[in-house]
């Protein structure tokens, strides 16, 4: 007898998965088993269910393959749901197949039972209980097929008999999608006209300018315009560039400050930036994006293009008539001079304790062409935007709309079976804390993951809001811990620096162990990212 389990993983199997994410528990002991028979995919144990949904998520952020994430029913249900609502803010495909109790004792307030159809309602894009036998393989394809297509997470929820009953297969996960080749022709006359009458125009990129860093920076050349990327857009551009200035927001700088307060046009390429209170009321906008539900939401824009971008620059770069530098590209080029002088200085410093700047601009100068970077949220975030200079062929990944502490080491771990060169977490200790339990995940796979702690002893950009708000800082203080011994403790390399004369030396040492290492640093506690819109000391 095929049982739906087995189906299920014969179709996951078809459609390209190679590894589900996830924790053992006795509704999805079939689907388990299944795995275990087929040989073609991995079943990934990982800690707690929040992580294995995390480093599904981090699949497809790295390399664009989509995974499976799974839990048992009742508490690993609910656990999945934080994780996954960071991939539905970043619109990143995941397939969470979940275990039920029974048919039989559904809707009975049975052990472990809850509605797990209402609890995915938000965060899926697709969201079904399988019931029928003979719809597994046709569930699971249209599952992954509308994840895919509709990037977000689609949920499929499996009671215990029905994983064990008789299934078939109908070939769904056979076919063979021909697509046609999409040429976009577009009049950008009007966004010719707009950009020519402008004076001061600044461009910002976000994730959906991947792949056309070399001709947005040829764009931002011929109209004399500075780009400001968003954190999904950071190392699209060389940060070699003249024209890259910086980030938006606590993630930027007062050069990048100077250039979007004074713009009188915001062409938006690629991103749906959400910070509309930066965006001057009397620039114009011109926005381009793929998702047309994208266009004219998050901030008013007066033209709006629903292409890819590449089509895009294909017509304006025909059309558009080149511009001598400006006086406000000279003004902003001069500010971005006294923040380099400014950063460069900070990042000098040989000082203890060490300033996380310092910490950051060494890494940077370490890594090669193939790491992948995995940036967890708070004040890591911000130093990473800040100092991190990108001009290699290095993949950077944030989380940048939820803003979730604790995805570093599950980034890392999902990133480390991705044939990359090496994957590099970067956390500060209160987003290390929380899913510091994965570095056992590391360690039993062999992970040749890593992870730095800028440890402070305090949730930084938390204190950094509190008293930006007008209130005392409260609340923030962690308990001192000596991470590096933690790992050790766990059976993974830890390294400890405390003296800034270590730096370099160790961050090497670190980068070239061979399998899993944390290098915990002991940063300046005092030490937060300057207001964007205050100019650095000279």
């Amino acid at each position: 007898m095929v049982k739906v389990s087995d189906v299920i993983v014969d179709t996951l199997i078809k459609l390209g998965v190679k590894r589900v994410y996830g924790i053992p528990g006795d509704t999805i002991a079939p689907f388990l088993d299944s795995i275990k028979k087929s040989g073609k995919i991995t079943f990934i144990q990982v800690r707690h269910e929040e992580y294995g949904a995390i480093a599904a998520e981090y699949e497809w952020r790295i390399s664009s393959q989509l995974a499976v994430c799974t839990a048992t029913s009742g508490p690993g249900v609910a656990n999945l749901i934080s994780g996954l609502y960071d991939a539905k803010m970043d619109h990143v495909p995941v397939l969470a197949i979940t275990g039920l109790v029974e048919t039989k004792n559904l809707w009975r307030g049975y052990t472990q039972e809850l509605n797990s159809l209402k609890l995915f309602d938000d965060v899926s894009v697709f969201n079904s209980l399988l019931i029928n036998s003979n719809e597994a393989e046709y569930i699971i394809y249209k599952a992954y097929n509308i994840a895919l297509n509709k990037k977000g997470v689609s949920h499929v929820a499996v009671p215990l008999d029905v994983f064990m009953s008789e299934g078939s297969q109908e070939g769904y996960a056979n076919v063979e999608i021909v697509k046609p080749v999409q040429e976009f022709r577009i009049d950008v006359n009007k966004a010719v006209e707009i950009i020519q009458e402008s004076e001061r125009p600044v461009i910002i990129i976000g994730g959906g300018a991947i792949g056309e860093g070399d001709r947005v920076a040829t764009l931002a050349k011929k109209i004399s315009a500075p780009i400001l990327f968003s954190l999904n857009g950071k190392g699209i551009v060389s940060e070699d560039e003249e024209f890259i200035i910086g980030g938006i927001g606590l993630m930027g700088n007062y050069a990048s400050y100077y250039a979007i307060s004074n713009a009188d046009l915001i062409l938006a390429l690629g991103t749906s930036l959400p910070f509309r209170e930066y965006i001057p009321k009397d620039a114009k906008v011109i926005q381009v994006d793929i998702d047309p539900l994208a266009l004219n939401d998050k901030f008013r824009v007066d033209l709006a293009y629903n292409v890819p971008l590449k089509y895009f620059l294909d017509a304006i770069l025909d059309n558009i008539k080149g511009k001598e530098k400006s006086n406000f590209l000279r003004e902003v080029l001069s500010y971005k001079k006294r923040w380099e002088e400014y950063s460069r200085k900070v990042e000098d410093e040989n000082l203890n304790p060490i300033k996380p700047q310092r910490v950051i601009s060494s890494l940077s100068r370490n890594l090669m062409d193939g790491d992948v970077v995995v940036v967890d949220a708070g004040s890591s975030t911000a130093w990473v935007s800040r100092h991190f200079k990108v001009n290699k062929n290095i993949k950077i990944v944030f989380t940048s709309w939820l803003g979730m502490m604790g995805v570093s080491i599950p980034g890392v771990l999902a990133g480390s079976f991705l044939n990359r060169k090496r994957v590099i977490g970067i956390a500060g200790d209160g987003a290390f804390s929380m899913s510091m339990m994965e570095l056992l995940t590391l360690k039993k796979y062999n992970s040749n993951g890593k992870v730095i702690v800028l440890n402070n002893g305090v949730y930084g950009t938390v204190k950094y809001e509190q008293e930006k708000l007008g209130f005392e800082s409260f609340g923030i203080e962690l308990s001192e811990a000596n991470f590096s011994k933690v790992a050790e403790a766990m059976g993974i390399t830890g390294i400890r620096i405390e003296d800034v004369r270590e730096l370099d030396e160790k961050i090497v040492k670190f980068l070239n162990v061979k399998g899993p290492a944390v290098l915990e640093v002991l940063v300046d506690p005092n030490e937060i990212p300057i207001p964007w819109n205050v100019i650095p000391p000279t």
